[in-house]
């Protein structure tokens, strides 16, 4: 009665939190871990059946779709408020009973003072505990007991059990069948039976497993169209099912077969596939869970274990299988904890009891089992696969301290050079001058931004897929080691760091050569061919001459139209408002002597300096003629200190994309503005440039919307080798790659210029592809790699791979060097949308 006026009141607004706090109560209260007391008021069952049921009509009412899960975890604690219950004086079996004339009158007695009353008077969880203890008593000496009396209180112990919702699923299913449609009930039944057979096999368990999956399936839309009794009876019977499914998963893991490598991993996938659909019928990222089921069922057509490319595919499976199983059990451990610590001790709960709350949720859930099967399926994976534990991204030699960090950007100064162990990385973070060697604990694209940084700097690199890889090293932290990264291993051990001139000297590289920056000339909107380096920076330049290449190409690749702006025409626009020139130059005064602490303030009155200048309508109006009003663009930042042979500046100004032409004013006010972000300034700083030298030009594309997005090193970033590329792609656009910000891992291929041969090291694992909309922006899709060419066909893998061949010679024969390339695959067509110098190779 009280849960059900505190979720009445207008303060209680279904918050996650919230409703984790009435879990928490609830279970404490129907465990007996919470004492109840009379208070002389009566409460009889018919009275919580009401309250119950307001308690889940007002749940419902309040909860988001996303939090449903947790509702899951209330209901089994309430009674039920099926109509026999909510009669004025439920339960009366008991109240004969207790009036019998064939038990002995202290059994009678105790019947009636102990339970009857009780039960009749304030009805509380202790009631069953009651019943089931005189049950066992009369049970265990049956013959003592007149067999009517027996069989009497042993119907009203179910039908107690019935009101606290503490029936077994057998009995729940049992009451169920009469309201089921014909189809339904033969299911249920066969369920049954199939429930009741002993020593199953291997096969039948799994069938078992399968059938209980599709009786989930159809009990879950049944109770969306159910009146709110027989609904929540679905419900409550559908939570017993997810509880003996994870009985029979771990049975079934337990007796994989052994004797055919085929058999165990045919096996292995229905078994993870039938973990993740229950997962998601128990509410657990639901869209998420069923693509990862399509997948599994099509990896399993045809498997074969001798197959790279069909063990390579489930293994990314398993990396979406590993961040669903991480992310229900860190919502888990983000609700319930903080519930469990505050209210335990507060209502005198023992403190094991709260100690052991959340643990025995999660040890006692499907996505315990589902962790379970996936490490079976990753110890099969890596020793098939010939996987290391660590992948290299920058190969190299560095010593330091020893320090972890759960993030990259959160690392701070030590006073000396240092080793990072990283647990998580966004993949766009500037790498600081005392980092020297960085090991991160998840795996990341190895063309993103970051590794860009990390090759430019000379610092070595790898990553790990196995959670545990980075604990493997805490022995050694604090202390000096040594790390070495190449493409066939990573190693770190204890060695002698660099004596502190030697580390300052490392740490600070040569300043990069900037480009020159022409602020005179045109100041309006130039077209490719008037398009040069000096009035429009590296990125720019490389552009146009993508554009012509592409025509020159004979079709090898296509390239995007595009238009530019010139470093002359903000400077320009700044000169015509004299207070905000004069501003803007004290500004840049100022930051030169500013330290990086205090570098906020002037940053955003710079930023806001740039995004108040409004583009000249002539300059808008030229723009918007030069695209059609349907098309996309893409606004891109080309300072002169980005795309350089020694400065690739990779990720750190901003481009806008999927602009439309009506909105391309605000798109370039943010490209000019990105010149003075942090991470912009800061980068300049550690590289020892003035903020005053570096200038801002725009470069505005037709936007391509991709099928996939790919990075290409032309030369192995690893070994400088020129005749071996590396490729990574994505689905959607290449945001995904460059920026690393989304967990999962790309299509990964290591092509042999000669003799044209691609070895692909990696399927895609990414959930989420950026897609550009009809209207401009960008929006999630999530990705079924079941219904995706590379995933699906390995063949066109080979043939993709030999087109890439062909490109990343021509471009480095017409500029003159390894290049780091950019591009889109739409259909047939490969696009190239911009290309650089490759960096960090000897």
């Amino acid at each position: 009665n009280w849960i059900r006026d505190s979720v009445a009141a207008a303060e209680f607004t279904g918050t996650a939190s919230e409703l984790a706090q009435l879990a928490v109560y609830l279970r404490f209260l129907g465990t007996g871990e919470l004492q109840c007391e009379e208070d002389g008021r009566h409460f009889r069952p018919h009275h919580h059946a009401q309250s119950a049921s307001d308690i889940v009509t007002r749940l419902q009412q309040l909860t988001a779709p996303g939090d449903r899960w947790i509702l899951r975890k209330i209901y089994p604690w309430l009674p039920s408020y099926d109509a026999e219950f909510q009669r004025s004086e439920p339960l009366t079996r008991i109240r004969d009973i207790a009036h019998r004339n064939d038990i002995p009158k202290e059994l009678k007695r105790e019947i009636k003072h102990r339970l009857q009353n009780k039960l009749h008077r304030c009805a509380g969880p202790e009631d069953l505990y009651t019943a089931r203890e005189i049950l066992q008593r009369i049970t265990t000496a049956r013959d003592d007991y007149a067999p009517a009396f027996v069989e009497q209180f042993e119907i009203f112990f179910r039908e107690l059990s019935d009101f606290f919702n503490a029936s077994g699923l057998d009995q729940r299913l049992e009451r169920l069948l009469p309201s089921l449609a014909e189809e339904d009930r033969a299911a249920a039944d066969s369920f049954l039976i199939a429930k009741a057979q002993q020593q199953r096999t291997e096969a039948q368990l799994i069938d078992l497993l399968e059938r209980l999956t599709r009786l989930r399936e159809r009990l879950e839309q049944l109770s969306q169209e159910a009146e709110p009794e027989p609904a929540q009876q679905m419900r409550l019977t559908d939570i017993d099912l997810e509880d003996f499914a994870f009985a029979l998963l771990s049975e079934a893991a337990n007796r994989l077969p052994s004797n055919s490598e085929q058999e165990t991993w045919i096996c292995l996938l229905r078994l993870l596939a039938a973990a993740v659909a229950n997962l998601a019928l128990s509410g657990a990222e639901t869209q998420e869970c069923q693509l990862v089921v399509s997948e599994l069922a099509a990896w399993r057509r045809g498997f074969s274990p001798a197959s790279r490319f069909h063990l390579l595919r489930v293994k990314a499976t398993l990396e979406r299988v590993g961040r669903l199983a991480q992310d229900y059990s860190d919502r888990v451990f983000a609700l319930f904890p903080p519930a469990a610590e505050t209210l335990g001790p507060a209502l005198g709960v023992a403190p094991h009891a709260v100690r052991m709350f959340c643990e025995g949720d999660i040890r006692g859930n499907l996505v315990f089992q589902l962790t379970k099967l996936a490490e079976r399926a990753e110890s099969e994976l890596r020793p098939a696969l010939g996987l290391p534990p660590w992948s290299a991204v920058t190969a190299g030699e560095a010593f330091g301290s020893l320090v972890r960090s759960p993030r990259l950007a959160t690392l701070r100064d030590p006073g000396g050079p240092i080793i990072a162990l990283v647990d998580a990385a966004e993949g766009d973070e500037e790498i600081a001058p005392f980092v020297r060697g960085i090991l991160l604990g998840h795996p990341i694209p190895h063309l993103s931004h970051l590794g860009v940084r990390a090759r430019q700097a000379g610092i070595p690199f790898a990553t790990s897929d196995d959670p545990a890889g980075l604990a493997a090293f805490e022995h050694l932290l604090g202390a000096p080691v040594r790390l070495q990264v190449s493409a066939a291993q990573t190693s770190l051990e204890p060695g002698e760091p660099l004596p502190i001139e030697t580390a300052r000297r490392v740490a600070r590289s040569a300043r990069p050569s900037l480009g020159t920056a022409a602020l005179d000339g045109e100041f309006g909107v130039l077209a490719f061919d008037q398009v040069t380096k000096a009035r429009c920076g590296a990125k720019a330049a490389a552009a146009a001459r993508l554009f012509q290449l592409a025509r020159e190409s004979g079709g090898l690749f296509h390239a995007p139209h595009g238009l530019a702006l010139p470093f002359g025409l903000v400077h320009r626009l700044l000169e015509q408002d004299t207070a905000a020139a004069t501003e803007y130059r004290a500004l840049l005064q100022r930051l030169a002597q500013t330290t990086p602490d205090a570098l906020g303030e002037p940053l955003r009155h710079l930023q806001e300096i740039l995004l108040g200048l409004e583009v000249p309508e002539p300059v808008f109006a030229e723009i918007s003629s030069a695209f059609a009003p349907q098309t996309r663009l893409a606004v891109r930042s080309s300072s002169n200190g980005e795309d350089l042979p020694r400065l690739a500046g990779a990720g750190l100004y901003d481009s806008v994309i999927s602009v439309a032409p009506t909105r391309i004013a605000d798109a370039i006010s943010l490209v000019w503005a990105s010149l003075w972000t942090r991470r912009a300034a800061l980068s300049r700083i550690h590289a020892d440039i003035p903020h005053s030298e570096i200038h801002m030009a725009v470069l505005i594309q037709e936007m391509i919307a991709p099928e996939y997005s790919f990075v290409m090193h032309t030369a192995d970033p690893l070994t400088g080798e020129r005749d071996r590329t590396w490729i990574e792609l994505a689905v959607g656009l290449g945001e995904t790659l460059v920026s690393g910000q989304q967990a999962g891992s790309p299509y990964r291929l290591l092509c042999e210029r000669d003799p044209g041969a691609t070895r692909i090291d990696a399927c895609a694992s990414f959930s989420l592809a950026l897609q550009p909309t009809a209207q401009g922006g960008i929006h999630q899709q999530p990705i079924d790699y079941s219904h995706v060419s590379l995933s699906v066909d390995p063949a066109k893998v080979q043939m993709l791979g030999r087109r890439l061949i062909e490109i990343a010679a021509f471009l480095e024969n017409r500029f003159g060097g390894p290049q780091d390339v950019e591009g889109v695959i739409d259909g047939d067509a490969i696009h190239v949308v911009q290309t650089r110098p490759q960096q960090g190779l000897m």
